[in-house]
């Protein structure tokens, strides 16, 4: 009898792109080593019995900000034990400095290897022509083949952040220059913010205030007017635009106008199926691009049904309630967001709206795996992938609190919400990091996940 180091029974897997599957997962060495028939007799150190619960591929959150505009990269501890408890066994975070990458990209994986209870991978932004020329080093050398370009980080709109401002000839020189390496990407933040400026005057002008206020000041076709001219550029040099954080219906339908070419891919968050101008958590809310209104919701949900949407991120980032304050002028952008990504996921998607586990376990796993040069380590359930698993109940319905998703933020926009479906084990390459909202695992467990670059472009496996 084959003896493993931990069997997981009597759950249902969910397998991307084949479907639920019965069987008892066995793990050696942090790989998945069978998916063996549930009347198998197995022999094995740890046996965990899944109660009859899913079995999720762990989720990986592609958009996580840690140390960014006055973030602390201790936060990496604490980060990564709130996405465990979401059922989140790997993270991809930005790293985005004016200078060349070699001394932050050291600093930042020494924070993984002594704080990280979870695996995390990097992107790096591109603010220069000389960032741009160490593309080959960065992939080759540092292991990171994604690369976030602002499309918004104009003028002022770069320099307050500390980062140098970009223009639409620098975002078509690095495309040219990325396109001759097959399989990086380029993540693309679209927002016109020379519209923008005129917006935001007239309703300051106005003297509106709140989440009405700042989706006024940012409307979505100045997010499409910016995936149309990068989607124009992608197809002039070949290279391939993963579009982050889509918020609005007219984002999303200029994206599915360029989707044939098959080297275009799209995330959304959470926040852009669940929040609206008119939620009660107010300015809490406050993030670039805007939450918008019921009708942009509804269109992201059809976009997901409708294959345009690959992938879900969070854009998390550990803010405080006291970085909230003030007018929507002053008050901070963004918030915290990667443990409540599945529960979201599963209340208002596989619950309210019928989206399946399947196309769940693909939004929040599969593609960005393939999308991101992690796939078959990551974004599945097979023989061979790391041992990365959400043991998930589909009708465990909790009301979200703060002190329980464990980030260094004191708030969640969604606080007080009751969500139906929650992770309840969260094993990282086999071991079992987090056990009923406890946090079971140590830091320094994570490790940093270089991408080395396929032959060729994996594409989202819709």
């Amino acid at each position: 009898m084959a003896r493993f180091d931990t069997i997981i029974r009597n759950g249902t897997a969910i397998i991307p792109q084949q479907g639920p599957l019965n069987a008892t997962i066995a793990i050696s060495a942090g790989k998945i080593a069978g998916l063996l028939d549930p009347s198998e007799s197995v022999d094995a150190e740890e046996t965990i019995d899944a109660g009859g619960m899913v079995l999720l591929p762990g989720l990986i959150d592609p958009h996580m900000h840690i140390g960014f505009v006055g973030l602390p990269l201790s936060d990496v501890a604490s980060e990564s034990r709130s996405a465990s408890i979401g059922g989140v066994t790997t993270i991809l975070n930005y790293v985005l400095k004016p200078e060349p990458y070699d001394a932050p990209f050291a600093e930042f994986v020494d924070h993984i290897q002594r704080l990280a209870y979870v695996d995390m991978g990097i992107h790096f932004g591109i603010f220069s022509s000389a960032h741009i020329r160490e593309l080959g080093h960065y992939i080759n050398d540092l292991g990171v083949s994604s690369f976030k370009f602002f499309m918004s980080y104009k003028g002022d709109e770069a320099s307050k952040r500390g980062l140098t401002p970009v223009d639409d000839g620098l975002l078509f020189e690095f495309l040219r220059e990325l396109a001759t390496y097959p399989g990086a990407m380029a993540n693309i933040h679209a927002e016109n913010i020379e519209v923008i400026w005129r917006f935001e005057e007239r309703v300051r002008e106005q003297g509106l205030d709140g989440l009405l206020a700042h989706n006024l000041s940012r409307p979505g076709f100045t997010e499409a007017d910016d995936v149309t001219t990068a989607c124009y550029f992608g197809q002039i040099t070949g290279a391939p635009l993963y579009f982050v954080h889509i918020s609005s219906r007219e984002g999303a339908e200029a994206v599915g106008r360029y989707r044939a070419t098959g080297k275009v891919f799209v995330e959304t968050t959470p926040h852009y199926l669940s929040l609206t101008i008119d939620s009660p958590c107010g300015l809490l809310a406050k993030i670039n691009p805007p939450v918008r209104t019921q009708d942009d919701i509804d269109a992201l949900w059809v976009a997901i049904r409708d294959g345009i949407v690959d992938t879900i991120g969070n854009d998390h980032a550990a803010r405080t309630r006291q970085e909230k304050s003030g007018d929507v002028w002053h008050a901070g952008a963004s918030f915290p967001g990667v443990a409540t990504m599945l529960s979201i996921m599963l209340n208002e998607g596989y619950h309210k709206r019928g989206v399946s586990l399947q196309r769940i376990a693909e939004l929040t796993s599969y593609n960005t795996a393939r999308i991101f040069n992690l796939f078959p380590r990551k974004g599945t359930i097979q023989v061979g992938s790391d041992a990365d698993i959400a043991i998930v109940d589909v009708n465990r319905e909790m009301t979200v609190n703060p002190e329980y998703l464990q980030s260094r933020a004191d708030f969640s926009p969604w606080e007080g919400w009751n969500l139906k479906g929650w992770a309840m084990r969260t094993l990282v390459r086999g071991r079992t990091v987090m056990q009923d909202g406890r946090i079971t695992g140590e830091a320094g467990y994570g490790t940093y996940l270089r991408r080395p670059l396929p032959a060729e472009l994996v594409g989202g496996g819709r």
